[in-house]
Formats: C-alpha cells, structure tokens, sequence
C-alpha cells in the first residue's frame, strides 16, 4: 500500500519538483542587471542504496523510488541477512529494468566497499550507527554525498493520564514491540513515566503483555542477533516485568519484557535495543523527562504521550530529534509524504524515504542566471555605482 500510494504521488508532482525554481532577488536596486534567476535540479548521477534486513523489501523500493524521480541510475544492495529479499530483487530488477538503469548487487561488506569504491555519486544507508561509520569513511574517500537513516534509543514520555487513555498509550507501545519484535527503527526504546500513574502504567504494560500469550515470545531475525538481544537481559531477572519464563528460549526468540528502572549505565540503557525489550524509568514530571532526553543522543522519533499542550510544546521546542510523535504511534509519524522523515545528529540525516525532500536529497541544485545584458563586476567590468546624494 505504501508503494503504491508513494508512486501515484510521485507521479501527481514530479512535474513541479522537476520545474526550476525562481528565487527572490536581493541585491540592491542600483545593483541589479537585466536578467532572471533560475535554480534548477539536477540527477546526481549513480545512487547506491544500501537496504536493511528489518523491512528489506520496502526500504529498497522506496529510497529506489527518490532515486528514479531525480533521474538517477540505482544499484541496490539488498542486506545479505535477508537472502529470500535479496535474491528475488535479483531475479526481478532485470526484467522490469532490463536497460540496466537499476541493477542488484548482492553480497556483503566487500561488495558495499568496491560498490562505494567504483564511486557512485550518493550513498543511502539504512541500518546501524557502527556500520553507518564504516560506510562513511569508506564514502569520504571520494567526498560521495551520504543519507544516513540509523534509528537510536526511542524515548517514549507517558505523562500522567486517565486510565482509558494509558491503556491505549500501553497497546500501542506492547503490540509496537510484539509485533515488529521490536526490530523496527521506529520503535519506543524505552519509556518515561509520570510518577503520578507509574505504577497504574507498569500494571497495565504487564497485563498487555501476557495477553500475549504465545506471542510474547518474538522471533528475531536470526539467532545471533537473539543472542545480543537476550545478553541486554543479563543480571536484569530480578527488574522483569512479567517475570522471564522458565521453558527454555528457543534460540532465535525473545520474549516481551518490561524492566523496571534499570541502571541508566547498564547496557540495556546505553545501546539501541532493537528488541522486545522495554524499559520503563519513572520521572517526577515534564521537565525532568526532557532533561532525561537531553542528555542523550539525538534519536530517530521520540514519542509524547499526553493530554497536555504544554507537554507537547516541552518535547518540540526543548528536545532534539529527527521525529517528534505527539499522541501518535509510528504508523501516523510515517504517513505523510509531504513530511520528510529523517534523523538528527547520531540516528542519521538526509531524507530517504519519500516526497520531495527525498527528491531534493537526491538531486544536486544548479543555480543559474540569465542576463539579458551584460553584467559585470564591480571590479570587472561593471560601471562604477552612483556617487551618493547629498542630504537636504
């Protein structure tokens, strides 16, 4: 549904992003020339989109899309962790681009290093900080142009609120976590609860869990990472929230859990979880939740959860992120294609996803004047300017 709704808006205003632009002039009257400004988009060339493993179809599709409506050619590197994905792009893409203005190329970290060592003229990486790093280093080699989307650690603020509306801030923070099994760059990472209703929240996250039932326990993309995954849980039995179950684990699987106010040194507060994992600190109020945030590094989303304006004007104007999600879960925050979405700081930049800001991303923006006269500069060419008039 996304692709499809992203290609008829793609091709409803491709024409205007295309058209050039006229901007406003600036110069003084006595400077100005006859002529008219233009700035006008450009493709940059050859685009390299590197695809995460957690939606590997669609965030190959779409950035493809940003890449095509610019007027790029595109290579596609599928992550080699989702290889069903990748090879049917392999198998497809030539038959739908058999002039070769897209093509696959599958494999791993040697083939993205000769791919950004052909040069390409704009990376897009879509995954984690560490690897985003590597890609950058091995991009500023050529000076290539990169759109970083990494994710982070998602602060989730639930202020203070009627029951009715915590069991609606709770379904939609556990089945976020359930059914993505928390692999999802979107996903609250961790909440911040009003002290006023923490013990109401932590009650109600625990009863939305174990309604779960057999699907409290989520599969993870493959057994190692379910191994990282469960490591952030070392020492922490005693915090969660329900309690760990006794069956063993299988080992590509774990469970839904809360745990409560862990140590803001522990791993599990210091790395990306990308997991069912959720913990949950308790907060006095307002402003402690968005000195918690400032704090830490700029994430991709934080959410707010609230019934008060002042709450949401707190989280716009006194945090920084690349997203800000007031009474909304991800589903809403990635819904409209006029809104880039894109990080801040460590969780990326750039704007890959769709709209114009992915068109603008991924073009380069010639300026251009047009004289319709000669003009010159002032230590060129051009007369000397007015002597300045005397004041009456």
């Amino acid at each position: 549904m996304m692709v499809k709704g992203a290609l008829a808006f793609y091709t409803a205003n491709l024409p205007s992003w295309a058209a050039p632009q006229t901007p406003a002039e600036t110069v003084p009257p006595f400077m100005r020339t006859e002529g008219e400004w233009e700035v006008v988009p450009q493709p940059k060339g050859v685009g390299l989109v590197i695809a995460p493993w957690n939606a590997p179809a669609l965030l190959t599709v779409l950035p493809l899309m940003g890449m095509l409506a610019a007027g790029n050619l595109c290579v596609l590197k599928p992550s080699e962790s989702a290889p069903t994905v990748s090879r049917l792009l392999a198998r497809l893409v030539p038959h739908y681009f058999p002039d070769r203005s897209v093509v696959v190329a599958e494999g791993g970290r040697e083939t993205v290093e000769d791919l950004i060592s052909t040069p390409v003229d704009h990376v897009l990486f879509t995954g984690g900080g560490e690897i985003g790093k590597k890609i950058l280093a091995l991009a500023a080699r050529h000076l290539t142009p990169v759109s970083l989307e990494l994710g982070g650690k998602n602060p989730c603020f639930v202020d203070e609120a009627p029951t009715d509306q915590l069991e609606l801030y709770a379904a939609e923070i556990v089945g976020t976590k359930s059914y993505f099994g928390g692999q999802f760059c979107q996903a609250q990472d961790y909440c911040l609860v009003s002290e006023a209703v923490f013990d109401e929240f932590v009650r109600i996250l625990e009863s939305k869990i174990e309604a779960l039932g057999q699907r409290r326990s989520c599969q993870m993309i493959n057994p190692g990472h379910a191994r990282r995954v469960r490591a952030l849980l070392a020492g922490q039995e005693a915090i969660a929230r329900p309690a760990l179950p006794k069956d063993e684990v299988e080992e590509d699987r774990v469970p839904v859990t809360v745990l409560l106010a862990p140590s803001v040194e522990s791993p599990v507060m210091q790395e990306e979880i990308f997991g069912p994992l959720l913990p949950v600190l308790k907060v006095s109020n307002i402003d402690e939740a968005v000195a918690f945030v400032r704090q830490r590094p700029k994430p991709l989303v934080a959410y707010c959860f609230s019934p008060r304006p002042d709450a949401w004007a707190a989280f716009r104007d006194a945090t920084s992120s690349g997203n800000l999600a007031v009474n909304c879960g991800p589903q809403r925050m990635q819904s409209n294609m006029n809104a880039g979405f894109g990080g801040a700081g460590e969780s990326g930049y750039g704007y890959s996803i769709w709209g114009k800001a992915a068109f603008d991303d991924y073009s380069d923006h010639k300026t251009v004047f047009k004289g319709t006269k000669f003009a010159g500069s002032a230590w060129g060419a051009a007369p000397p300017p007015p002597p300045p008039q005397p004041s009456s």
